[in-house]
């Protein structure tokens, strides 16, 4: 490459020749006379040092986390670089301290030292014996000048009682024994016990892995036998009280001294506060078909090139030699970045290969064609002139970062074996010199007639081959390509494509100590042991196909399903508004306004428009409403904002007129809000006034009705069942101008208007807060009540974790489920709901899931280690940043029938109300989705599809086909109901895009 960038002072391209008695030639030529001379010695020689260095490769790269080997790459760009400093536009979402606790060298797990560790943990953090923070949220004031915090405060902030910006949560090793001195010292085993619980998880779904509760480890047969340092790590938000608790009492651990242990630094205080960003990218699809293209091009361009070359015995000989030593060459530079730590997981591995097969590839032919081309009448010193110089150039690197130094390796180790491996076999596979001068005249008389000179050379190359046009910087080419992605996606792919922030914070003001990366938290190991913290973290969707998400990056996106999947970001150069963090998110009706909760304030976004709207000013005090929606409002043009909390206040906004109107809906803390709303059926010539329905804590439900006086309150009597306890959620039913009133194993179907109980159902126990309900279109029989064609709904069971569907159909074909008193009259048609007959399914592992008007419910699972087939799947799609991918595949089967299946892919599947299940694989072969192990969002968009978020994607997923753009009415009639009769015999077809 040099010589190209001097040829403006050189004048040509070719490199300098050096004097026949130079001593770098010289050495050089005796070298290749010995290698020639002993080519089985020296092949010999080459394969023994390949084997010693190929053979530890297995043992020092593994994607098995449990022992501490180093990180296969994988098809992901990630990276965890320190930064400097932090502006004011980016603060750190999540910050991150720990505490290592040392013994003597290599005896942490030692009893005495966990029992240090258990006081030092309970000193800094409270009690944390049996830790179980699981509580109901209240609202909770706290005073950060406090010393002391108790521990139910302290519980009530944690992440698993909901994320707010007090959240936080913490892993230790200390919770293999459950953090109990009693439990550590009757342990007569402590590395059996710790081996044991590789995989125990704790409340917030983090895996105690060895990796991230221990330092210094030491494995034997993929088993921890000792570790250095216990490693207690508290992760909180940054405005958490906990972690303000966690600094003074480490201060005053630090002052009051101990004769257990000592503390570094001594005064408690951590020296170093530094913020990282982390980068996790999977590879794209562009650069996906270009390396295929480019190995492709590779691969033909060296094949047709050696097979053009007619002076070998055997070119497929040679071509094995070839890859041998390409194999060589990589599994090498491999096993020499493990000895050194160098962390390859930061490239996709895609790319590693680049070096070894365009460098490597093109040393070796032009070694070949050194040999065949240069006369055997010439002295040995000047026959190997071309190619050691250029592969001296070719050995230069610019080490400045992970990929030039495997570069550079990966250089040094193609030249090492090209002379001791590939040049023997050479040798030995040329024929006769004579021969080769025969035919190398013969190509030069050839070569030389007028017809030959008129051919071009690379029209040349590909009919005969072996004239390949000088290619000496085709290697270096790829490499700068190479090395220019590589800075690209690490300069701007991390400022704007997917920052996260993690930073630990102290009183120091800047950074004191540059420190590495834990090895426990290179990027790909972080993400995957700490459970893999999702990127989209909140979304809302409209039945109008809007969907909204919120990501870790700081960025609101608004997706238009109805057209086409075209998105955009929400912001505004032009404005000061600020709406992170955000803490819920709502759509109005008409899909024109975005309400987005912060800490201090709501503000809206136009949709269409794509403008900010009003704000006003409210305190939560950082924590998620239990409810956020807008009301009804037919006078207004913007309808208001209903922010109902925890403890029973509900505040209403009329952001036009910056008015608030508040209204205590009940006394005791709330455990559920639901809206009624949509209900659009005129009763007596008017619209029904909007109401919210509330169960508490204690079991009481309260009605809040727009009255023409402004909001009231009622509290609703119902009646009182013996066997089960009381009422803790509810399910409104606008088109049936009824309600849910849910307990723990019955629910009972209640009037709206007059508060009766219409039927009550018995079902197995119910985990809060996962009924839904289907049904038909709303009817009106002739006795002039409520009729419905079928009705159905469905739970999550607690003592199975099944999702539990119960439907019922009238005892005749063609009648009508009545909703009347039982005592009154009715129609021949009419079918009570005592004479309704039940049906029962269930579906094991459910995941997560919605159910759908279709009539349909859809969930999102782990893939299951058996099937069922999928019949009449279309993938239709992918929804990208920058509109609609298309990546049909038809026909596609459950993950029965994909042998390359793992168990930590998704499968979608559906549950239709007569019982047929019906499973497909969530990712296509096209995804690249790595280290996802829980499930974002998942929410309704529109009448027949669900969103899902998985990491950084949003997928789309519809059953049958989408309509959009039904009116008001028919869909408020049909809100939660499903299809005709007709439609509802029809196998689903699941359809699915995806938003990155």
């Amino acid at each position: 490459m040099i010589w190209y960038l001097l040829y403006p002072f050189r004048g040509t391209t070719e490199p300098p020749v050096l004097d026949p008695k130079h001593p770098i030639r010289d050495r050089f030529a005796t070298f290749g006379y010995n290698v020639a001379k002993h080519s089985v010695t020296t092949i010999t020689v080459s394969a023994i040092i390949a084997t010693l260095l190929i053979y530890p490769f297995p043992f020092l790269f593994t994607n098995d986390f449990t022992s501490g080997a180093s990180n296969l790459p994988h098809h992901v760009w990630s990276s965890a670089q320190p930064l400097k400093a932090l502006d004011e536009t980016r603060k750190p979402d999540v910050v991150m301290r720990s505490i290592w606790v040392h013994g003597s060298y290599m005896k942490a797990l030692q009893p005495g030292v966990l029992q240090a560790a258990l006081e030092i943990q309970d000193n800094i953090l409270g009690p944390t014996i049996n830790f179980n923070p699981r509580k109901t949220v209240n609202q909770v004031q706290i005073d950060d000048t406090q010393s002391e915090m108790s521990t139910d405060i302290r519980d009530t902030f944690h992440a698993v009682n909901g994320l707010s910006n007090s959240s936080w949560f913490f892993h230790s090793p200390l919770q293999y024994w459950s953090c109990s001195k009693e439990a550590i010292a009757a342990d007569e085993d402590v590395i059996a016990t710790v081996n044991k619980n590789l995989y125990q998880s704790t409340t917030v779904n983090v895996t105690l892995r060895h990796s991230i509760v221990f330092s210094g480890k030491r494995f034997e047969d993929h088993r921890l036998v000792a570790a250095d340092a216990l490693v207690i790590t508290l992760v909180h938000m940054l405005d958490s009280p906990v972690g303000k608790y966690w600094e003074r009492r480490a201060a005053q651990m630090g002052a009051k001294g101990s004769d257990h242990w000592r503390m570094i630094p001594s005064d408690g205080q951590s020296l170093r506060s530094t913020p990282y960003e982390f980068l996790f990218q999977p590879t794209a699809t562009w650069e996906s078909l270009a390396l295929a293209v480019a190995y492709t091009m590779g691969a033909w361009w060296f094949i047709a090139t050696l097979w053009g070359l007619r002076a070998l015995k055997s070119r497929l000989g040679l071509l094995v030699a070839a890859t041998t030593q390409l194999a060589f060459t990589f599994t090498s530079t491999f096993t020499i970045c493990a000895i050194f730590k160098t962390d390859l997981s930061m490239i996709p591995r895609e790319y590693y290969p680049l070096i070894v097969v365009f460098c490597g590839t093109e040393n070796m032919l032009q070694l070949v064609r050194a040999v065949i081309v240069t006369p055997s009448s010439n002295h040995p010193t000047l026959r190997p002139k071309t190619f050691h110089l250029m592969d001296g150039i070719k050995i230069w690197g610019e080490g400045l970062s992970t990929f030039c130094r495997f570069a550079t390796l990966a250089l040094v180790f193609d030249f090492f074996y090209l002379l001791t491996f590939f040049a023997p076999v050479l040798t030995i596979d040329v024929r006769r010199p004579q021969l080769n001068d025969t035919l190398a005249a013969s190509r030069e008389l050839r070569y030389s007639s007028p017809e030959r000179e008129s051919t071009k050379p690379w029209i040349d190359f590909i009919f005969h081959g072996g004239r390949m046009p000088s290619t000496r910087i085709v290697g270096t080419w790829v490499l700068i390509i190479a090395v220019l992605i590589c800075q690209w996606h690490f300069d701007q792919g991390i400022l704007q494509t997917n920052q996260h922030l993690l930073g630990t914070t102290s009183t120091a003001s800047s950074s004191i100590l540059e420190v590495d990366v834990h090895q426990a938290r290179t990027p790909t190991a972080w993400l995957s042991v700490a459970g893999s913290r999702n990127y989209v973290v909140l979304m809302t969707a409209s039945r109008d196909g809007i969907i909204v998400s919120v990501g870790l990056d700081r960025w609101i996106r608004i997706w238009d399903a109805q057209h086409g999947g075209r998105s955009y970001v929400v912001e505004d150069p032009g404005s000061n508004i600020d709406p992170f963090p955000v803490l819920a998110l709502a759509i109005d009706s008409d899909s024109n306004w975005l309400a987005i909760l912060s800490k201090k304030m709501v503000a809206l976004w136009n949709i269409p428009e794509r403008r900010w709207g009003p704000t006003m000013s409210v305190d939560v005090k950082g924590r998620t409403p239990e409810a956020f929606f807008f009301s009804n409002n037919e006078v207004e043009l913007i309808d208001p904002v209903i922010i109902v909390r925890h403890n029973g206040l509900m505040t209403e906004l009329h952001m036009e007129d910056h008015i608030s109107k508040e209204l205590q809906i009940c006394r005791t803390p709330l455990v559920c809000v639901e809206p009624h709303l949509r209900n659009l059926v005129v009763t007596n010539g008017s619209v029904p006034p909007p109401k919210i329905i509330t169960a508490s804590k204690r079991g009481c439900v309260h009605v809040a009705v727009q009255e023409d006086s402004g909001w009231v309150s009622y509290d609703l009597r119902l009646p009182w069942v013996s066997d089960d306890k009381d009422v803790n959620s509810i399910l409104p039913l606008p088109a049936l101008s009824s309600f849910l009133a849910i307990r723990n194993h019955s629910v009972d179907l209640v009037d709206i208007f007059t508060h009766n109980v219409t039927h009550s159902f018995v079902t197995k126990n119910i985990k809060p807060g996962t009924l839904q309900c289907v049904h038909s279109t709303r009817r009106r029989p002739q006795c002039g009540s409520v009729g419905l064609g079928s009705f159905a709904f469905m739970y999550t069971c607690i003592e199975t974790g099944n999702l539990m569907m119960q439907s019922y159909l009238p005892s005749r074909e063609g009648d009508t489920i009545c909703f009347r008193d039982p005592d009154k009259p009715g129609s021949k048609t009419c079918c009570l709901w005592r004479e309704t007959v039940e049906r029962k399914y269930s579906i094991e592992n459910p995941g997560d899931w919605q159910a759908l008007q279709s009539g349909y419910v859809v969930g999102v699972r782990k893939l299951q280690d058996k099937g069922k087939q999928a019949a009449s799947n279309q993938l239709l799609g992918s929804l990208g940043g920058s509109g609609l991918r298309r990546r049909g595949v038809s026909d596609r089967r459950s993950n029965s029938e994909h042998p390359g299946s793992k168990s930590d892919g998704w499968e979608v599947w559906s549950l239709g109300s007569r019982g047929d299940e019906t499973s497909v694989p969530l990712n296509s072969v096209h995804d690249q989705l790595l280290l996802v192990g829980k499930l974002g969002p998942v929410t309704k968009v529109g009448p027949n599809s669900i969103a899902v978020a998985l990491g950084n994607v949003v997928k789309l997923i519809t059953v049958g086909h989408e309509r959009y753009d039904r009116s008001v009415n028919e869909s408020d009639k049909t809100f939660v109901g499903m299809a005709p009769a007709a439609n509802r015999r029809k196998r689903p077809v699941l359809t699915r895009k995806r938003t990155d």
